[in-house]
C-alpha cells in the first residue's frame, strides 16, 4: 500500500471582529443622516404636493374668474344693446310728448273758444221767443 501524504490544514476560524467604538459612532451618524435625508425628501415631497394643490386651486379660481368675466361681458353687451333700445324708445316717447303738448295747446285753445261761445249766447235764440 501506498501511503497518501497528508498535510496539516490550518482550520482555525476567523476571529470574530467587533466594531470599534469609532465605527459604531460613524454608523449611527450615517443612519441619522439617512433618516434625515429621507425625512427631508418626504418634506420636500409634501411641499411639492402642497404646491401642486395650490397651483390646481389657483387654476380653478382663475377659470372661475374668467367665466364670471365672460358672463359679465355678455351681460354688459346686452345692457348696451338694451340701453340703445331704451334710448330709441325714449326718443319716440319724447316725440309723442311733444305731439301731445301741441295737441294740448290746440285742445286748450279750442276749449277756451268753446267756453267763450257758451258764455256769450247768440241773440238768435232769444229773438225767436
Amino acid at each position: 500500500m501506498m501511503k497518501i501524504p497528508t498535510t496539516k490544514m490550518n482550520l482555525t476560524t476567523a476571529p470574530v471582529t467587533r466594531p470599534s467604538p469609532r465605527k459604531k459612532e460613524k454608523a449611527e451618524v450615517l443612519k441619522k443622516l439617512i433618516a434625515a435625508a429621507e425625512t427631508e425628501d418626504s418634506d420636500e415631497d409634501m411641499e411639492a404636493g402642497n404646491a401642486k394643490l395650490d397651483y390646481n386651486n389657483v387654476t380653478k379660481e382663475l377659470e372661475t374668474y374668467r367665466k364670471e368675466i365672460s358672463d359679465l361681458t355678455t351681460e354688459l353687451e346686452g345692457a348696451k344693446k338694451g340701453s340703445f333700445e331704451l334710448e330709441e324708445k325714449l326718443k319716440t316717447l319724447q316725440g309723442a310728448q311733444m305731439t301731445h303738448r301741441l295737441s294740448d295747446t290746440t285742445f286748450s285753445e279750442q276749449k277756451t273758444t268753446a267756453q267763450k261761445r257758451i258764455e256769450t249766447p247768440t241773440n238768435t235764440c232769444t229773438s225767436r221767443l
